[in-house]
């Protein structure tokens, strides 16, 4: 059916990961990786206030997700978990600061751990997986010279 919004959703999405998303991508990729660290670092203390001010009853945790993301897919996994360690004692930080009551130390503490056990989980598969690109990319560029030169000798 040519009106049905379940089948216009994956074009919609493809376009505009196409438009947006790839152009980003080869944007950040000319960046020195300093750069990036600095945006990453600035998005998480503006998420972070962001998140003070919405109060205890909004929560922007997932949104601490997206810089940590941009640091392991362009700086590393070393840049990405320190960045995620700092996004948890700012999170526990905020959250003391905008008046959350516990009962004990226990239960910001599990908090504290499920984030960073997350954290480091995303951060090790998506340094992986920009890693595996990279080679994927390589490996291409290395495979179309060695196509063209080929197809050079055989006009020969």
């Amino acid at each position: 059916m040519p009106g049905d919004p379940e089948a216009m959703l994956p074009s919609l999405l493809s376009r505009f990961w196409n438009r947006w998303m790839v152009s980003m991508g080869h944007w950040l990729r000319g960046r020195p990786r300093f750069q990036i660290e600095l945006f990453c670092f600035a998005a998480i203390l503006v998420i972070g206030a962001l998140d003070y001010e919405s109060g205890l009853a909004i929560s922007l945790s997932p949104l601490y997700a997206a810089p940590i993301a941009l640091a392991a897919w362009f700086v590393g996994p070393e840049a990405a978990f320190a960045l995620a360690l700092f996004s948890v004692v700012y999170w526990v930080l905020g959250e003391a600061m905008a008046g959350a009551i516990y009962y004990d130390w226990l239960a910001p503490m599990i908090n504290c751990s499920f984030r960073v056990i997350f954290y480091a989980f995303y951060v090790v598969v998506l340094s992986r997986l920009s890693r595996l690109q990279v080679s994927l990319e390589e490996l291409a560029e290395k495979r179309a010279v060695l196509l063209s030169q080929e197809t050079a000798e055989r006009e020969r």
